[in-house]
């Protein structure tokens, strides 16, 4: 067993439940990291795209971050 590795069945309840929650905790962060990213890579995007002011930026910028969404195209197509 190398030091990334070890068996949740030898902690306690407690243990556990301390271990569940920063597990818990450090998947939370991850998630808002990826969000942060995705919203910075949108605004970079929309910058390139010929974004003219904060709230084009945003606007552009948020609408291409949005994972798995219509917003991407209907972003591009008004830019136009």
């Amino acid at each position: 067993m190398n030091g990334l590795q070890f068996d949740v069945n030898t902690l306690s309840s407690t243990e556990l439940i301390d271990y569940q929650s920063l597990v818990g905790a450090l998947i939370n962060r991850v998630d808002w990291l990826l969000l942060r990213l995705s919203v910075f890579g949108g605004q970079c995007q929309a910058v390139l795209d010929g974004a003219r002011d904060e709230l084009d930026l945003n606007f552009r910028g948020v609408s291409k971050s949005t994972v798995g969404s219509s917003a991407s195209p209907n972003a591009s197509a008004n830019a136009e």
